[in-house]
């Protein structure tokens, strides 16, 4: 057994090498912090985590590039009698993993029924292969690691994504769904075009929940984060430009499929909001699709839309397209201003960065949540705030008062709690909206990465769903809206207006979702596809200069 992933309470996740004493590449804490009451999966994606007698001689940090050693296989060593390890199988409910091993799975954690974290034995102590040998205490459990695989991914999952974040990504989703679809059925509910209704919530933090322009923002920092945080780790530039090289491609195809979505639903005619609008009624639905069908022909130009959005900003065939001209620009800035720190010294790139944050939100406001990801991640890099949970829900109301903040549409002053704001939103109503809904975005990012609990309750299978289809429930809620649950409201305008409204929502998260879940699979697909002829274009090339050195050479 070459390699163990050792996981103690109160310390971190380490890969530890027991039969090589050389030191680690990295030695220190790596990606995840174990709670004394918790003991659950890394990243949720490896199901069991180990509690070995001792540190081995030497660390790997999982979150480094590493070519190996990485987690192949999982055994689980737990019994009141001897017996040897058993493969876990997949965690189901509170349903036995292996009879065998008489093992109980709660939240993705295996463990015996009514056991606590075991104290680390004494230094030089091997792990042994059966639970109820000398040297290792009954349920404590370990993970075999071999050779072959990234460290990266092993920590983060396949497509080195952190759960968490993904998980919050899909929040962030679901809040612009509810946005929309209140703008259209309950706008004075909502209130953005309707402040002076007495039963609104704009304007009070409660208006958080269903802040579509804030939960938008929230994708802007987590794209400046994930794109960046590899840049800052491994210290390659490499690895940024061809983060940058790829962003267009991994977009487009999923842009334009919904894109070809929306236009054949206008090819076919199905668009009813404009007629269902003076019903509700609501300005916001009848602003789209408001020209007449021009058959098939609609299907090539929201084609063509849909792969030039990211560079004129159209937004015709879908009103969420809108938001991929600053995903892609942005994206763009933050990996220059990730890659540019790395000439600089360390204790300098703080400084380029606050100051790069400075001149992009003075020039494009909208653009600076990329940026202000970014310096999230280089902190990140440098260490980890693993704080209570209790420290996060202190400043939870905080947070709220920051993304529940939004301009009337109509008026564009601050109403309600933030009517105090209004002589620096007579300045700039969006300079005064980015920079609230930054900073209550980014903490909500460390909030994600760093409170213990809330990591717990997102980095499982739930969250991971969640952040997978999180992209194509962004993309294809306007045509739903419009669409289908235009089409419920309508069918459903005899029966009193709670029910209708439950109904109608019923319908469009439905089929928001039932439409999003193929256009996720073709997503994720086509990202593994990116990802491939990235990497074979990146070996080719390195062969290229390789041949060329030693012609030169010779």
């Amino acid at each position: 057994m070459p390699f163990v992933v050792v996981a103690l309470p109160g310390y971190g996740i380490r890969l530890a090498v027991s039969n090589n004493p050389a030191p680690a590449q990295a030695p220190g804490l790596s990606l995840r912090q174990i709670e004394a009451d918790h003991i659950g999966g890394l990243c949720r994606k490896i199901r069991v985590i180990a509690l070995a007698p001792a540190f081995a001689s030497g660390q790997i940090d999982l979150l480094l590039v590493q070519g190996s050693p990485n987690i192949l296989h999982i055994n689980v060593a737990q019994s009141p009698r001897n017996q040897w390890p058993v493969p876990a199988g997949k965690p189901l409910g509170r349903r036995l993993v292996e009879n065998l091993a008489n093992a109980l799975v709660s939240r993705l954690a295996v463990d015996r029924r009514g056991a606590r974290p075991d104290p680390p034995a004494h230094q030089g102590v091997a792990p042994s292969a059966r639970s109820g040998s000398k040297g290792s205490s009954n349920g404590r459990r370990f993970v075999i690691a071999s050779p072959g695989f990234d460290g990266l991914q092993a920590a983060m999952g396949q497509s080195g994504k952190i759960i968490e974040l993904e998980a919050l990504r899909g929040i962030a989703a679901i809040v612009v769904l509810v946005h929309h679809f209140m703008l259209g059925f309950a706008p004075r509910l909502h209130g953005l075009l309707y402040p002076e209704q007495p039963q609104s919530i704009f304007g009070t933090p409660m208006f958080a929940f269903v802040n579509g322009s804030a939960a938008v923002i929230v994708f802007f920092v987590l794209s400046g984060f994930v794109l960046t945080v590899r840049i800052f780790q491994t210290g390659q530039v490499a690895s940024g430009i061809m983060a940058a090289v790829k962003r267009w491609p991994r977009l487009a195809a999923t842009v334009v499929i919904s894109n070809v979505f929306a236009g054949g639903l206008m090819a076919m005619g199905v668009y009813i909001n404009h007629s269902v609008a003076p019903e509700v009624p609501s300005i916001w639905l009848g602003w789209f699709y408001g020209w007449p069908s021009a058959g098939t022909s609609e299907i090539g130009r929201a084609m063509s839309e849909g792969a030039m959005t990211f560079f004129t900003g159209a937004s015709t065939y879908n009103s969420n397209l809108w938001t991929m001209y600053y995903e892609f620009t942005g994206s763009l800035v933050a990996i220059g201003g990730a890659i540019a720190c790395l000439y600089v010294p360390h204790r300098w790139r703080r400084f380029l960065l606050s100051a790069i944050l400075a001149a992009i939100f003075y020039k494009v406001p909208l653009l600076s949540p990329f940026i202000a990801g970014a310096w999230l991640a280089m902190r990140h890099t440098e260490s980890r705030l693993i704080r209570p949970t209790w420290l996060f829900v202190l400043i939870a109301p905080i947070i709220l008062c920051l993304i529940g903040y939004h301009e009337n549409l109509i008026s564009h002053r601050a109403e309600g709690w933030y009517a105090f704001l209004n002589p620096l939103v007579a300045v700039g109503p969006i300079y005064v909206r980015v920079a609230l809904h930054t900073i209550g975005a980014a903490a909500i990012v460390m909030t994600f990465l760093y409170a213990p609990t809330v990591r717990r309750w997102t980095s499982g299978a739930f969250g991971a769903r969640l952040g997978f289809i999180s992209f194509a429930i962004y993309l294809v809620q306007i045509p739903i809206i419009c669409s289908m649950s235009a089409l419920t409201f309508r069918q459903f305008s005899e029966v009193p207006h709670p029910i209708q409204l439950s109904v109608t929502f019923a319908v469009t998260l439905v089929g928001t979702i039932m439409v999003a879940i193929p256009l996720a699979v073709f997503d994720k697909w086509w990202m593994t596809m990116i990802s491939r002829a990235a990497v074979r274009t990146r070996e080719s090339l390195a062969n290229v200069i390789a041949a060329t050195s030693r012609r030169d050479a010779a």
